[in-house]
């Protein structure tokens, strides 16, 4: 190279001019000597180990919060890790009456009264004077004898005494409430509400060019089996109200959420 200073050519590996002891700035170990960077490792000092440890620890923190949080909701939803019998001996449970028939039960059926088990959920049915319940997870059909008089419409008490299955399961004091049996009152409703409207469908179907009667009752047509006979609202003794048309419209005068 030629020096800065004086000009002289010398190898550009010299760092300092032979003639004028200039330094040689593009010379190998000189501030104007392009550096190389520096080594990863070497870059990663000053703080990145701590952080690294923070984050394993944040980590795990977490993954031991998620387990505590499940192993609570498993606990929870299994009434406090017993026994599946345990959730039969609780009162407080809610029965609701089906009006339809006499001495029938719908199957809101719950128990849960001391907070120790959980909903017993299934499928109801009442033989004589036992009432069989179904259960929803197929586990099979426990057996209960009913002890106990109570009028359909009323609130009232009865005893549950379970026959098969754990017999430390004991018994379940039960409470028939008027809110189930308005329930079951307006369930009971839509159903007839359901059974005109189909019967309206049918006679329009049987006949050519119906001419829908103006009235409910003229729906009962001997021999044509659209409608047996005019079904009544168990909430009270009014009629349902019919109102003319092709087709007719029926509605509940007792109670306006009685809707279909």
């Amino acid at each position: 190279m030629n020096c800065p200073r004086c000009g002289t050519v010398y190898d550009d590996s010299f760092r300092f001019c032979p003639t004028c002891a200039q330094l040689n700035p593009y010379a190998a170990g000189s501030a104007g000597y392009p550096r190389q960077p520096p080594p990863v490792a070497q870059m990663r000092r000053g703080g990145g180990g701590d952080r690294r440890i923070w984050l394993i620890l944040g980590i795990a923190l977490g993954v031991v919060l998620l387990v505590g949080v499940v192993t609570a909701l498993v606990l929870l939803l299994s009434g406090g890790g017993g026994s599946a019998a345990g959730k039969y001996r609780d009162s407080g449970g809610v029965v609701t009456l089906d009006l339809r028939s006499d001495g029938s039960w719908s199957v809101d059926f719950s128990y849960g009264g001391d907070g120790t088990g959980s909903n017993a959920g299934g499928t109801w049915k009442q033989e004589g004077n036992r009432l069989l319940l179904s259960n929803d997870d197929n586990s099979g059909t426990l057996v209960f004898l009913i002890e106990g008089d109570f009028l359909k419409d009323e609130e009232g008490l009865m005893q549950l005494h379970k026959v098969n299955g754990d017999s430390s399961s004991g018994e379940a004091e039960v409470e028939v409430t008027e809110q189930g049996s308005d329930a079951a009152r307006r369930r009971t409703c839509q159903s007839n509400l359901r059974t005109v409207d189909g019967a309206i469908q049918s006679y329009e179907a049987f006949f050519d060019n119906p001419v829908f009667p103006s009235n409910a009752e003229d729906m009962v047509q001997p021999g044509t089996k659209v409608l047996k006979r005019i079904p009544v609202c168990p909430s009270g003794n009014a009629p349902y109200v019919w109102v003319a048309g092709s087709p007719p419209l029926i509605s509940c005068p007792n109670d306006a959420s009685h809707t279909i």
